[in-house]
């Protein structure tokens, strides 16, 4: 049975489409036009012409771009800092980037002038967080590995992706099983649940027998698996499932927005998108609906944009609504 331990490689692909900090810089808001892709600003003008055939979002002052299926690394002034030369390559974090060399090759990791950093050794890695990395051996197990390379926690644990961590615990499975490990490796909260997220702000949602509620850091249950779906608490509501509906809830499990749409996302900069009859539109914390718009698809706030589509067009709005860019 397959069981999605958190959700880096989701985030990370979506927040690709989204507009990021290029470090302290201006917003940079990757977009496509006629097929290549560039970088707009804030107004919705070009300041990296379309010339890649991907681009992601910019972290720590570089993003990932692809020309003729090879990654290489831009800065925010669209100079070519590391050259086109990888297979993959995710986001860097913590001053490291995984890639790797050939599409069925191993993967390792570089630094931000593209020397390597840690060797090419692992089946998989993933994005180093809080110090640790997430890599996976020729057995398929996951385990972590520090900035020099060494095993900190040996790979031991099942799953198709590794819990990154956050705030000290990362999700890890045995067999069916996930719970959470400190940064020595131990359980801190045992394995006892069907389905973990990452914590963040204190609490993460889990599922057990096909329902849903939030624990803490210590394990302790704070909110009952009395839920049919859960998300994360994200400035102080988190959206909840309750048969086929969703609703967001306070900390005190208090529902602030009825149970009344068919998806919902996470508050990002007092905006959340939710979805009734196939139509996205987005709410403020009192639920109430704004830009009077509908989409045939929606994305959350990030620096005060968001990416949205409708009638086949792709747009990025700003938090009024105004549309600044469209294709």
């Amino acid at each position: 049975m397959r069981r999605w331990l958190g959700v880096g490689l989701v985030l990370c692909m979506v927040m690709a489409s989204l507009p990021v900090l290029a470090g302290k810089g201006p917003v940079l808001i990757p977009v496509a036009r006629e097929g290549k892709w560039g970088y707009i600003d804030g107004k919705g003008k070009f300041v990296i012409a379309p010339q890649f055939d991907e681009a992601s979002h910019f972290s720590e002052g570089l993003a990932s771009v692809t020309k003729e299926r090879q990654v290489g690394y831009i800065d925010p002034k669209g100079k070519l800092v590391i050259g086109h030369q990888f297979a993959d390559g995710w986001a860097f974090s913590d001053g490291l980037a995984a890639v790797r060399q050939t599409r069925d090759g191993p993967w390792g990791f570089i630094d931000k002038q593209g020397k390597v950093a840690i060797d090419y050794q692992f089946l998989f890695a993933y994005p180093f967080k809080e110090g640790l990395a997430g890599v996976m051996d020729a057995d398929q197990k996951w385990g972590y590995a520090d900035k020099s390379g060494k095993m900190v926690i040996a790979p031991q644990f099942d799953g198709y992706s590794p819990g990154e961590f956050s705030q000290g615990l990362a999700v890890a499975q045995v067999g069916e099983r996930c719970g959470y490990i400190d940064r020595q490796g131990s359980w801190q909260i045992k394995p006892e649940y069907d389905r973990c997220h990452y914590f963040l702000d204190g609490l993460a949602p889990v599922d057990r027998d096909g329902k849903a509620g939030f624990v803490d850091q210590q394990g302790k249950v704070v909110i009952a698996l009395e839920y049919d779906g859960a998300y994360w608490f994200r400035e102080g509501l988190a959206p909840v499932r309750r048969g086929e509906k969703w609703g967001f809830i306070n900390r005190q499990n208090k529902f602030v927005i009825e149970p009344i749409f068919t998806d919902a996302s996470g508050f990002y900069e007092g905006i959340a998108n939710v979805r009734n009859d196939g139509s996205w539109f987005f709410i403020d914390k009192k639920g109430k609906r704004l830009f009077g718009e509908d989409f045939t698809g929606s994305g959350m706030f990030v620096n005060g944009f968001g990416t949205v589509s409708r009638e086949g067009k792709e747009m990025v709005i700003d938090k009024k609504g105004k549309v600044i860019y469209s294709k």
